[in-house]
């Protein structure tokens, strides 16, 4: 009988831990607040840009866990998973890249086919990935946490500043960009701001809903759970206590991996 907590991570940039050191990610800090004693191995297949992918399946592998890349999808990393029937911790999220970070940041994009979108990708599409979860990491005592997002922009966002690096992201040619508006209106901005709060909001909703829809319908109980993150409002970028990267006073990228990207 093994000492070792088996921890698998599935998902996209969030558990990922997008422009963090290991030691930083979620995944990491949570082994050492859980196991001090026995050990632990972590299986990361998450990776940034994920998406679910229920209707398709990816054949590609993703050479770089920091670039955005859609595949492998979310079900199928379900697939790549070593033991999957020794996984003590299944950690994953799923859901923004389905409805597409360029959707959400679009002036254009209306609330309501945003509603549409979100609860299509985290309610229906994720039920359908907990189900396979819940079907090949079946350990009896194996327990799921499925983590929510957070606000990209928010009222509290400085909008000069939200202006700002929009016009230096296309100076420098920066194409995961392109999506943000190019007219400098503030109620383009102000619509900006109130689709991210909308994804947000509905998102970990709509999250919350399949995990315990899911949870009851398989009898998991307590072993399977939603856990929102702690941002608030004032945590969005550009607002009073930014927690996602951004630029620095040289417009250089804050993150902790620029060298090694």
């Amino acid at each position: 009988m093994s000492n070792t907590l088996k921890i698998v991570v599935l998902g996209d940039s969030v558990p990922w831990g997008q422009g963090l050191l290991d030691e930083h990610k979620y995944a990491n800090q949570i082994a050492a607040e859980l196991c001090q004693s026995p050990a632990t191995d972590i299986c990361m297949l998450g990776h940034s840009g994920a998406i679910i992918g229920a209707g398709f399946r990816s054949h590609h592998t993703t050479a770089n866990r920091e670039v955005p890349a859609s595949e492998p999808t979310i079900l199928d990393q379900v697939d790549q998973a070593p033991e999957p029937a020794e996984m003590d911790l299944v950690l994953l999220d799923g859901g923004v890249n389905d409805v597409n970070i360029r959707t959400i940041l679009n002036p254009r994009t209306t609330s309501g086919s945003l509603r549409r979108d979100t609860n299509n990708a985290c309610h229906r599409d994720m039920k359908t990935l907990l189900a396979k979860a819940a079907n090949t990491f079946n350990k009896s005592s194996c327990q799921f946490v499925v983590t929510g997002y957070y606000p990209i922009f928010s009222p509290n966002s400085d909008l000069e500043l939200f202006e700002d690096a929009d016009s230096f992201a296309h100076r420098r040619g920066l194409y995961g960009l392109r999506f943000l508006p190019r007219r400098r209106e503030t109620s383009v901005l102000v619509q900006v701001c109130a689709l991210t709060m909308q994804f947000w909001k509905e998102s970990n909703a709509a999250l919350a809903r399949a995990v315990a829809e899911t949870a009851s319908l398989r009898n998991l109980g307590a072993r399977m759970v939603f856990v929102p993150g702690p941002f608030t409002e004032r945590n969005a970028l550009y607002a009073e206590e930014p927690w996602p990267f951004g630029f620095d006073a040289n417009r250089e990228p804050e993150d902790e991996v620029t060298a090694q990207r």
